[in-house]
């Protein structure tokens, strides 16, 4: 395997690492009231942001939000009061970090399969 063929391949793993990326959670760190305060008043989430919000009630419920009022967080087939929320949590779309991630890793398979090459080479 030459150098040339080795860059690429790393290339071809970081854009494709890009392009899909991952979520990660990001969890709101507030209490219950003030983080409903903030709700209310339109400072945590918005349109279009994928959640999990915790009810006292319904649970654990994940949806894209497609609105936001003094009362309720709403998705499509959801809709969560904000007096019964305990947790927001906040899906964010990370490409960088899973781009980083799988750099990493094709660096070290890299590295392990030349120095198994050279180990074998070397031996035979």
């Amino acid at each position: 395997m030459n150098r040339l063929m080795i860059l690429r391949s790393m290339a071809l793993v970081t854009l494709l690492a890009l392009a899909g990326g991952c979520t990660t959670l990001k969890r709101v760190d507030m209490e219950p009231s003030t983080l409903r305060n903030e709700l209310r008043a339109g400072g945590v989430i918005q349109e279009g942001d994928h959640v999990t919000v915790v009810s006292e009630v319904q649970g654990d419920r994940t949806f894209v939000v497609t609105d936001v009022d003094g009362e309720a967080i709403r998705g499509q087939t959801d809709e969560v009061p904000i007096n019964e929320v305990l947790i927001v949590e906040q899906r964010k779309f990370a490409p960088i970090r899973t781009g980083g991630a799988l750099w990493t890793g094709s660096i070290l398979v890299t590295v392990t399969l030349g120095a198994l090459y050279l180990l074998l080479g070397v031996l035979l």
